[in-house]
């Protein structure tokens, strides 16, 4: 398995109503070098079952279920310690990238060098 170049992480709890926004915001994404990382935090509403049926659609789509609630911190730090990609992009479960360009306008561009 290659290292992707973006690891976008998506931290969920009871979002099934937004995630497929979220989710497609990713997968319509013209850059294709990268990994989706969904860490459900024990919903109720569904959203185990959206996320599953994008996770069968496509194989960078990468879904795991906390069985019992760790709460958003310990949430977003699972999914941060899993995350293979050389960038990170958190985006939360009731959002949506911008445009089609985002992840790779995101990951061109490079932090300035520090002057001494």
């Amino acid at each position: 398995m290659t290292t992707p170049r973006v690891s976008v992480l998506i931290p969920s709890y009871n979002c099934a109503r937004y995630l497929p926004e979220a989710i497609e915001s990713v997968l319509e994404q013209k850059f294709r070098d990268f990994e989706l990382l969904i860490r459900d935090d024990g919903s109720t509403d569904g959203s185990h079952a959206v996320i599953e049926k994008y996770a069968a659609l496509d194989r960078r789509v990468d879904f795991h279920y906390n069985p019992v609630n760790l709460g958003a911190v310990r949430n977003w730090n699972c999914c941060l310690a899993q995350a293979r990609g050389e960038y990170i992009q958190l985006l939360c479960c009731d959002d949506a990238l911008a445009t089609t360009e985002a992840l790779g306008k995101m990951q061109g561009c490079s932090m300035p060098t520090r002057r001494r």
